[in-house]
Formats: C-alpha cells, sequence, structure tokens
C-alpha cells in the first residue's frame, strides 16, 4: 500500500496563491469563522474544531481537537503536519501533489497531480473523507471538490463526483466513515463436483470506508448461495488485511483460513480468491500471505511465495 504519510503538499505556496486569489483575509471577518467557533456575537456554538488524521493502520480517520482559528491554508497545514498521537498520522504528506485550492461561492476545489489516481482505494476514499471533514468546518464552505490535473474525480462508472460535505460521510471516526455504494461483485465456488469453478453473481450495498476486496473475500468465507455450489473455504476463519497496490492485491489470511469445508482440491480453492479478485478490473495478480509470511504453502503443496494470476480454464463456462 502506498504510505499514506506520503503525499506531499506545497503549503508555502500554496499560502501565496490563497493570498494571491483572495482566500485568506483577516481572522476577524466572516470568511474565516469557523463553525462552532464563539464570536463576539454569539452567533456560534463553543463546539470542538476537529483535524482528521488517518490511523496507522488505514482502516479509518480520527478527529483530534485544534484551538484556535482556522483558513483554508492553515487548515491544510495541520493536516499535512503529524499529529503528537502515535496512532495517527498526516494525511497529507511527500508524494502526491496538491496543485492548487480555488473557491467557487460556497465550495473548494482542490487540484491534485495524476500521483492521486495511484492510491488504494480505500486509501483514497479515507483521504477524501478527511479533507472534507475537515475543510468544511469553516464557516463559509458547505462542499468540497476533487480534481486530478483540473479534471474532476470520477467514480467508477466514469460519473464526476459532486461536492462532497460532510453528510456524504457517516461517522468520521468509525469504520462507517463514508456513504454507501452499490455494486455487484462476481464470486467463484467449487461446482457440485469440486472439479471447476462456478460464477455466482451478488448486488450488494456496502460502506464505501470498507475495500470491496475484503468483502468479497467475506462473503467467499461465508460460502454460496446457489445450490449445487459449493464452500472452499472456512466460514469462520479471520482476513487479517487486504491491500491493492500496482495491480497487485495483497491478501493476508489466518492460518486456519486454509481449512477446507468440502473436499475440493487445494487448486480449485486458491483459484476462488484469485479469481474473484481479479473480476476487479483494476487487480490483475494477487499475493496471498498467512499471518504475514509468503514463505508458506496453500493447505501443503502450493507456494505462496509468488502473486498468483487469473486461471480462466478453472471455470466452468
Amino acid at each position: 500500500m502506498k504510505n499514506y504519510g506520503c503525499i506531499k503538499i506545497y503549503i508555502s505556496f500554496l499560502f501565496i496563491i490563497l493570498l494571491a486569489t483572495g482566500m485568506l483575509c483577516a481572522c476577524s471577518s466572516d470568511k474565516n469563522r469557523i463553525r462552532g467557533e464563539v464570536q463576539d456575537d454569539g452567533a456560534y456554538e463553543d463546539e470542538p474544531i476537529l483535524i482528521y488524521y488517518l490511523t496507522r493502520d488505514e482502516d479509518r480517520i480520527e478527529g483530534v481537537p485544534y484551538e484556535g482559528v482556522m483558513t483554508e491554508q492553515l487548515l491544510l497545514e495541520s493536516m499535512s503536519a503529524e499529529p503528537s498521537d502515535p496512532t495517527l498520522k498526516a494525511v497529507l504528506g511527500h508524494e502526491v501533489t496538491l496543485k492548487s485550492v480555488t473557491r467557487n461561492d460556497r465550495s473548494l476545489t482542490l487540484d491534485f497531480d495524476s500521483e492521486y489516481n495511484t492510491l488504494p482505494k480505500n486509501t483514497e476514499v479515507l483521504f477524501r473523507a478527511s479533507l472534507v471533514r475537515t475543510l468544511c468546518q469553516l464557516i463559509d464552505v458547505d462542499s468540497v471538490l476533487i480534481s486530478v490535473n483540473s479534471s474532476p474525480l470520477v467514480d467508477s462508472k466514469g460519473i464526476p463526483y459532486p461536492g462532497m460535505s460532510p453528510e456524504n460521510f457517516v461517522d468520521g471516526s468509525r469504520s462507517d466513515t463514508n456513504s454507501y455504494e452499490k455494486t455487484t461483485i462476481t464470486l467463484y465456488f467449487a461446482d457440485v463436483t469440486g472439479t471447476y469453478l462456478v460464477q455466482e453473481k451478488r448486488d450488494i450495498a456496502f460502506s464505501s470506508n470498507v475495500p470491496v476486496e475484503k468483502i468479497i473475500l467475506e462473503a467467499l468465507l461465508a460460502g454460496p448461495k446457489v445450490e449445487d455450489h459449493n464452500a472452499v473455504l472456512s466460514s469462520d476463519r479471520l482476513i487479517n488485511s487486504v491491500t491493492v497496490k500496482d495491480g497487485i492485491c495483497y491478501v493476508d489470511l489466518t492460518d486456519p483460513v486454509l481449512e477446507i469445508k468440502s473436499p475440493v482440491p487445494e487448486e480449485l480453492s486458491l483459484y476462488s480468491i484469485v479469481n474473484s479478485l481479479t473480476e476487479l478490473g483494476y487487480i490483475n495478480k494477487v499475493q496471498i500471505s498467512i499471518d504475514g509470511d509468503t514463505n508458506r504453502n496453500f493447505k501443503s503443496t502450493i507456494s505462496l511465495m509468488q502473486p498468483f494470476e487469473r486461471k480462466q480454464d478453472m471455470i466452468r463456462e
């Protein structure tokens, strides 16, 4: 996984841009009021200002209270500084470049370079959530848009994301950080003879904070829903982690997950995982490890030292 603490942002450069465009002004103005800040006129209730950071496990974001009035530039600076809590890390750092920040009425557009597109999906979703929840605390910012090289960020269907507000993210400090999405996944289980893999499609709704790769693995462990389809993995075992980088899905399982519920060949069990995950267009190979170790065998004979590619000939058409 790309290190989330490696996202670079040229704060000093942005500061000049923001000054030039009039986005920074005196702290006494309405533009720099923060939601939750108590003003002299009593217009705002005293709620904590939060800077959202990523957890070290990269499974959620956490809000850390910040004292003081902030502008767009100061919010971004805070998000690039490493927090004092060692379990958290800065959202912005040194690899993906924030090229510009522009304002259109009550919306901010953040434009990143092309490296943004290399972020793993689960990391990218948390990235968006942290930016939106932090920046929308400014009293005059209702939504945030993200673009890559001046082109709007799009979803898996090529549809541009609209301006995002905190309401699009259920809870910034829990596993359900983001709104729910609907998709169709393709799973492979053993056929009735235990000789081939057979396809099973499912329509699911899931929190976009949860990687769809993990949803697929959990569904494989839970077993088939179609009669005459046979389970290939134990239903009560654990997934340690699942991440995607450079077209390879890295799956770390607990040792007992290798137990097979039905007498199917080891290769069939292995490729139920590989073929199900490679149904996702951005995954070309799957690297499996057991409790963090690739110097293991799948059950007894299949070495896990190298990633696996899809095997179409194992599928019964």
